[in-house]
C-alpha cells in the first residue's frame, strides 16, 4: 500500500494531479526535489503548494482508496525551511 499525495495550489483552490509514495519519509524527499527544481512554478512559489495526503493506492490491485475525512497537510515548504527568507532592500 502506498501514500496518496497531491499539492494544493493555494491560489486557484485545486489539487494537482496525485503521485504516489512508500512512507511519509519519501513524501518529503519527493517534495523537497519538486520544491528545489529551478524555474517551476512551485519552486517560484513554494509558500502556495502545501503537500497533502488524499488517500492510499494499493498497487497489488490497482485500486485508490481514499481517505474516510478531508484530505491531510503533511507538509509545507516553511516546515522544510525552503522558503526564502525576504531580505531588507536598502533605499
Amino acid at each position: 500500500m502506498r501514500m496518496l499525495l497531491a499539492l494544493r495550489d493555494e491560489k486557484t483552490g485545486t489539487f494537482l494531479a496525485p503521485v504516489t509514495a512508500a512512507t511519509p519519509g519519501d513524501a518529503e524527499r519527493w517534495y523537497s526535489e519538486v520544491l528545489t527544481q529551478p524555474g517551476t512554478l512551485v519552486s517560484k512559489h513554494p509558500r502556495d503548494f502545501p503537500l497533502f495526503e488524499i488517500g492510499q493506492f494499493d498497487e497489488v490491485q490497482g485500486l485508490v482508496i481514499p481517505l474516510d475525512g478531508p484530505p491531510r497537510l503533511l507538509v509545507t515548504a516553511g516546515q522544510l525551511g525552503l522558503v526564502p527568507v525576504a531580505t531588507a532592500v536598502p533605499v
